[in-house]
Order: C-alpha cells, then sequence, then structure tokens
C-alpha cells in the first residue's frame, strides 16, 4: 500500500484544471437535456473552455506522450511509418492540431487514451474502442456474432450481426459491409473493422448521433457500404468491383 501511495505521488496533478475538465463534461451532459438551438450554444461555449484548459503544459504532460500509442491515441502520421510518397517517416501532428481533435473527443463523450479516438486529417474520429465505450455508457448490452469474409480482388464482404438490449427494449440487425483490405491484413483485422463499423451503426440507429466511422488501419476516402445503405455516386473501385 505505501509503494502505492509512493508511485502515485510521481504523477503531478493540476487540480484546478481537472476540477474544470470534469465540470464540463457534467454540465455536456446536462446540456443533453436542453433544446437544440441551447445546445448548439453550449457546445461552443464548452469547446472554447476546453481549449483553454488544454494549454501547452497539459498537452505536454498528459496527452502527447501517448500519441501513436495503443494506451493513448493513433494518428495517420505516425513517425514509427513511411510516408510511401516520400519515402521518409511522417511528421507527427503537433499540438495544435491535436489540441483540437481532444476538444472534440472530449465534447463527444471520449477520452484521448485507450485508443477510443483516431486522428486521421487532421480529424478526430470515433474507434471502435470509443463506440465500445458510449454504448456502455449509454446502458447499452450488445453482442455481435461475424460471418466469414468473403474475399474479392482488394477487399472482402462480411455479414455482421449485432443483438442489443436498451432501456429494457430488445433489437438485432444483420448489415454486410464492404471491407478494403490492406496488404498483410487477416481475417482478425477485417472482423474488427467490421465491428467498428457495426457498433458505429448501433450507436447511431439508438441515438441519431454520427460521430463518424473511421479509423488510422482505413483510407479516408473509402465509401462505408451496406446491404441497406449503397452510395452508387461516390462508389470506390472496390465497390464497383463487388457490384455492391
Amino acid at each position: 500500500m505505501a509503494k502505492e501511495k509512493e508511485n502515485a505521488g510521481l504523477v503531478k496533478f493540476d487540480e484546478s484544471k481537472l476540477a474544470k475538465l470534469n465540470q464540463v463534461t457534467t454540465e455536456l451532459e446536462v446540456a443533453k437535456t436542453y433544446d437544440v438551438m441551447k445546445q448548439s450554444c453550449s457546445k461552443v461555449a464548452h469547446r472554447k473552455i476546453l481549449l483553454e484548459i488544454l494549454d501547452d503544459n497539459f498537452m505536454d504532460v498528459f496527452v502527447m506522450p501517448g500519441m501513436n500509442t495503443d494506451s493513448g491515441f493513433r494518428t495517420d502520421k505516425d513517425p514509427a511509418q513511411t510516408n510511401s510518397k516520400t519515402g521518409k517517416p511522417y511528421e507527427p501532428y503537433p499540438a495544435e492540431v491535436v489540441r483540437e481533435c481532444v476538444a472534440d473527443a472530449i465534447l463527444y463523450g471520449l477520452t484521448w487514451t485507450n485508443n477510443q479516438m483516431n486522428i486521421i486529417s487532421g480529424r478526430m474520429y470515433p474507434t471502435k474502442n470509443g463506440y465500445t465505450y458510449k454504448l456502455e455508457n449509454e446502458g447499452v448490452k450488445s453482442s455481435i456474432i461475424a460471418g466469414i469474409p468473403r474475399m474479392k480482388d482488394g477487399g472482402a464482404l462480411i455479414d455482421m450481426t449485432i443483438e442489443w438490449l436498451y432501456k429494457g427494449q430488445k433489437g438485432s440487425k444483420t448489415l454486410t459491409f464492404a471491407i478494403r483490405v490492406n496488404a498483410g491484413m487477416g481475417v482478425d483485422a477485417i472482423v474488427g473493422k467490421a465491428k467498428r463499423k457495426i457498433k458505429a451503426w448501433l450507436w447511431e440507429n439508438l441515438t441519431g448521433q454520427d460521430l463518424g466511422d473511421v479509423d488510422v488501419t482505413e483510407d479516408i476516402q473509402t465509401i462505408d457500404v451496406t446491404a441497406e445503405t449503397v452510395k452508387p455516386s461516390a462508389q470506390t473501385a472496390f465497390e464497383e468491383t463487388l457490384n455492391v
């Protein structure tokens, strides 16, 4: 016990900033009961407050060291990866960009740890972990059954079934997703992408909130396609090949 207390003291917290962060998250939760215009005003005002809390010192100590780690958050500019266009390592995002994305994550009820968010093209996107966190906080219990991927040139089709219990109501849905498959990507990775997609669908279906559906393993240009929502005017070459 003494050792635990000693180790806990190695991290110095700014209690006033943490108190403000907790207050912001509490007030954002209360704001869900406001009318639309008041919600909009609250979101913009609280975002400004978040950017003030996330000052350079806070970012340097509590945010930036977690960038491009599994315990923190992933980005599409990991210096451990090589940029195929330049042949050189990526330049990581500066704190100014990360600060904006972390503020957006907090506004959506996410954190910048446990890979709940990614930064892609300078924007924040929730991940599978992020949607899992949101669904659990909303009181949603769910289970997913993954089908066997049907491999095609450049990608795969996979059927995903999700069952859920929310506010005493049960539901079930099966959707077919087109997954873009990168070189060396195995079945587990394909299923992982599909799980994120169907969790994103469930969140939007239950709450009406679209938080985005992209992570660093997926091309930002890939169009999400399901058995029920097809966008013929925006098909990718892969989707056209599959005749989706």
